[in-house]
């Protein structure tokens, strides 16, 4: 028996090539089961909507989807799968979602800002510049801040609506390689690529430099921030640092190995870290001390999101899989799927009602996913 977690199955099939079975939901998710092994061996996100019939090529290794939407689609599984990108397939490192969940913003690697509507499933590029983003993005009002790879570290202002060419904000004698903004868009955090690397703090309104809050001997890999954005935290090849962002200062440090991926709980007292370890560790914010917990995984953890009102926890690996967990047991949910490449970057929407994942550099493509996750 397989229990499919949906709440309609309409099509279902077999396939003539393996001991697989395949089934369609009301959400556009197709799972293939290996019935022989009890597992699912494959997760398809068509983004068609209600899946009507599936239909298995009995010469080629291909499935064909049709939906209720009329829309039909053909899956290879012979050579590239081909998945429901929401675009050609030139997404960065990063991706934010507007505070009312209806927009998903992504810096392009190629340069410029493209906005897709979560309603309409359409997808406006802003603009298309030489240069390349290579750090953060996060929203502010009606712009999406991002680093940019340049001579100088600087964080350019797009405005979201598409009317202005980027504008610049900030910018640092050295490369800027990570950046976050408080979620009540007071604050900006940056870190950059010098030797010692340097954390520091600008009013994300008028791109006043506030504070230089510490040091680090290595660059910073990434950055977080609690939901109040009072507490914000840093990881670099040998450490963990905490900083108190209204005092500005240093709170602690927290031992462990290489961080390529951080985020907190909303509770803001949880952080979970993941690294060259095939690990994610939870660590107590006000104690430092790292959680029984851990999450083991076979590939290296890159990214990482709480889901904003469900104790759930995504994470991605550098072979592409998307992994959803229970919290605090620890179990593994379902893998959502898999990507063409390491899964660089993770977003949940503040309604929780959707989940994104990119990768970035790969010579099979970028790629964005969404997920529906309703209630």
């Amino acid at each position: 028996t397989y229990e499919t977690n949906s709440e309609r199955v309409d099509a279902v099939v077999f396939s003539p090539h393996n001991p697989v079975v395949a089934f369609g939901d009301h959400f556009g998710i197709v799972r293939e089961w290996d019935w022989k092994l009890d597992r699912v061996s494959r997760v398809i996100d068509s983004g068609q909507g209600r899946i009507l019939s599936l239909a298995y090529s009995s010469a080629t290794n291909t499935l064909a989807t049709a939906a209720r939407d009329g829309s039909v689609c053909i899956w290879d599984f012979t050579g590239q799968e081909l998945v429901s990108d929401l675009s050609s397939g030139v997404f960065s490192r990063s991706v934010a979602f507007s505070a009312d969940s209806g927009r998903l913003i992504s810096a392009n690697f190629g340069g410029g800002i493209s906005v897709f509507d979560m309603q309409k499933r359409t997808m406006e590029t802003l603009s298309r510049t030489v240069l390349k983003p290579i750090g953060g993005l996060a929203l502010l009002g009606p712009f999406a801040f991002m680093t940019l790879a340049h001579d100088l570290g600087t964080v350019y202002g797009w405005d979201s609506a598409g009317q202005v060419e980027p504008s610049t904000f900030v910018a640092s004698n050295e490369q800027i390689v990570q950046m976050l903004v408080t979620p009540d868009g007071t604050l900006l955090l940056t870190g950059d690529n010098a030797e010692p690397s340097l954390v520091r703090l600008w009013d994300a309104v008028s791109g006043r430099q506030l504070a230089i809050l510490g040091e680090d001997q290595f660059h910073i890999n990434c950055m977080a921030c609690t939901r109040s954005g009072d507490i914000a935290a840093s990881a670099s090849s040998d450490n963990i640092r905490l900083w108190d962002l209204r005092r500005r200062k240093l709170l602690r440090t927290l031992d462990t190995n290489r961080a390529l991926a951080l985020a907190f709980a909303c509770d803001g007292r949880t952080l979970a870290s993941a690294g060259d370890e095939h690990q994610v560790r939870f660590w107590d914010t006000d104690t430092g001390q790292p959680s029984r917990l851990v999450l083991s995984h076979v590939f290296r953890v890159k990214s990482l999101a709480f889901c904003p009102d469900e104790p759930l926890l995504a994470t991605g690996d550098e072979a592409g899989f998307v992994r959803l967990w229970c919290l605090p047991s620890g179990e593994e949910l379902m893998v959502l799927g898999q990507l063409r490449d390491e899964v660089d970057c993770l977003a949940f929407s503040p309604d929780g009602c959707w989940l994104a994942a990119g990768t970035d550099a790969s010579a099979r493509g970028r790629q964005m996913r969404v997920w529906n996750a309703p209630k």
